[in-house]
């Protein structure tokens, strides 16, 4: 017969398959039967299968950005760190350069520690990697996109510095989870990219940076936008920057097939994928 903790556990493997990275935990506190996560959408999965008020266990949403954390903030003591899937599986999650300023610390397992980034990326880091940090200046930042005035105030020069950037990163090796000029992934691209040339926070993954910014149709592409694909047989997406618009695109990404940071043309960017959708970071008004 199936038990309480077996659905439990059923529950947080669906969740772990369908978001690489997402934290989430069964456990017992004071002899009660306790659910860790973080996120919304997580605890609104779990919410789905078990109920807003679920019999026999309690939900614990341990990450809130605007509520000071119970370990306060961290520096890495090297200059490239890494961040894992969990605390006991060290698989990559996202790199974490010391010129990023701070990481949030959320929970403490054994020497390793969960943290959050100032773009919400979570992840587990060994503890003799850090050190104690005053600053949290990074952190007013996290809920900049879509509403940051440097975005709405954007010229066509800025976005064309943005593409710029994405140029720099041009032959940079792919790896899934890198984040840095070493070694990036295709979201790690985008939201470095826009980061660094504009000073705007774009969410982490590919999946989110696709909730964000306004649909525009593949003819009206431009310089900027973000297009997203699909693989042919799963449903995650890979994101590029639009490099050039008009009647024969551009995109510059982190491709894994190619093994580093290519920029070529919308039909050799979809090649093996589906179109999913281009999305402008700027307001709907503007023109472009």
């Amino acid at each position: 017969m199936e038990t309480l903790e077996d659905r439990l556990d059923a529950c947080i493997r669906d969740i772990q398959l369908e978001r690489p990275g997402s934290f989430i935990e069964r456990t017992q506190e004071n002899g009660e039967l306790l659910v860790r996560l973080i996120g919304v959408r997580n605890a609104e999965f779990f919410a789905e299968r078990f109920g807003a008020d679920p019999e026999g266990f309690r939900i614990t949403n341990l990450a809130d950005p605007r509520i000071p954390p119970p370990l306060g903030f961290f520096n890495i003591c090297p200059n490239l760190a890494s961040l894992f899937i969990s605390s006991e599986l060290e698989k990559l999650t996202t790199d974490f350069d010391r010129d990023d300023g701070s990481l949030r610390g959320l929970q403490s397992r054994g020497d390793t520690l969960l943290v959050q980034l100032w773009d919400g990326t979570l992840g587990w880091i060994h503890r003799d990697t850090l050190k104690p940090a005053e600053t949290s200046s990074h952190w007013s930042s996290l809920h900049a996109v879509p509403s940051d005035p440097r975005l709405r105030n954007a010229s066509r020069e800025d976005w064309e510095r943005v593409v710029e950037e994405a140029r720099s990163y041009l032959g940079v090796p792919y790896e899934l989870g890198g984040r840095s000029r070493n070694r990036i992934d295709c979201s790690g691209l985008t939201s470095r990219v826009l980061r660094d040339s504009l000073g705007v926070v774009l969410p982490r993954h590919s999946t989110d940076q696709r909730r964000w910014g306004v649909r525009v149709s593949r003819p009206s592409m431009a310089a900027g936008d973000l297009i997203f694909a699909r693989w042919e047989t799963a449903n995650i997406p890979h994101v590029g920057w639009v490099a050039k618009g008009g009647a024969e695109p551009q995109v510059i990404h982190a491709s894994q097939e190619a093994g580093k940071v290519v920029e070529e043309s919308l039909s050799q960017f979809l090649e093996g994928y589906r179109f999913m959708g281009c999305k402008r970071l700027r307001p709907p008004t503007e023109k472009t």
